[in-house]
């Protein structure tokens, strides 16, 4: 479902973009015990792909 999802916006899905959501996820909303949606999950993903792009 989420690799789908991703497909659809253009997003491939690597280990170093998983990496860096995965931290990003862990100093946001886990630290401050917020949960994080899947809508929120997309947002993240999308930003974390746009920075990794960026710096190709």
């Amino acid at each position: 479902m989420l690799r789908t999802l991703l497909c659809q916006r253009g997003i491939v899905l690597n280990k170093e973009l998983s990496n860096m959501v995965v931290e990003d996820i862990k100093f946001n909303n886990i630290n401050f015990n917020k949960k994080t949606s899947l809508k929120e999950l997309l947002i993240i993903i999308e930003r974390c792909d746009f920075v990794l792009k960026r710096c190709v």
